[in-house]
């Protein structure tokens, strides 16, 4: 199942508010970044995405993303939902999963996200994964809050098997035996 960490690389897709981030499996550094929020905003929507092509599946398993937030800098005002969405390769979306609740962040730390599990359509290869972050300010004037990238703190965690067979990948799961002689033999299953 792919985990992706957030990162403070722009992603090739654009169009977020505040940040348009990829999200990676490996970043490549640590960090925080800011996101403003003018006054009164109900729905100001920033997103992270796979590159075109990842998780490289056209049949997504069933099952929620979870996504972890931490939040370096807090405000009382600001509050923050997530949707995840299946996008073609180009950035339409193709489908979403339901929104999730929205979360105060009025203190510094981690928040957890969970969409509900989805059932998703079947697909093309190069499809990626967007989560989109939906901030709210409930103050009269703007506010800035700093989020953590690069960092088990900001894990994006899925169901979906990346590279599968179905589009060229090898989705195997290799198990290693030991014998009591102290010997080993492995099994290759793939994944259904």
């Amino acid at each position: 199942m792919a985990t992706y960490l957030m990162t403070d690389q722009e992603s090739d897709c654009t169009g977020g508010a505040d940040f348009d981030s990829s999200i990676l499996t490996t970043p490549p550094g640590t960090g925080s970044f800011s996101v403003t929020t003018a006054g009164e905003t109900a729905s100001e929507i920033s997103f992270v995405q796979t590159s075109g092509g990842v998780p490289n599946n056209d049949d997504w398993q069933t099952g929620s993303i979870v996504v972890w937030v931490n939040v370096i800098v807090n405000n009382m005002a600001s509050f923050l939902k997530m949707t995840a969405r299946r996008m073609t390769s180009c950035g339409v979306v193709a489908e979403s999963t339901a929104t999730t609740g929205s979360q105060n962040l009025a203190t510094a730390g981690s928040f957890e996200f969970i969409t509900e599990s989805k059932n998703w359509a079947a697909g093309a290869c190069d499809d990626r994964l967007r989560v989109d972050y939906d901030f709210e300010n409930t103050a009269h004037n703007e506010l800035t809050i700093w989020l953590e990238f690069g960092t088990n703190d900001t894990e994006h965690r899925t169901s979906i098997t990346e590279d599968t067979v179905s589009c060229g990948g090898d989705d195997q799961v290799v198990r290693e035996f030991f014998q009591g002689d102290g010997t080993s033999w492995y099994i290759a299953t793939e994944l259904t």
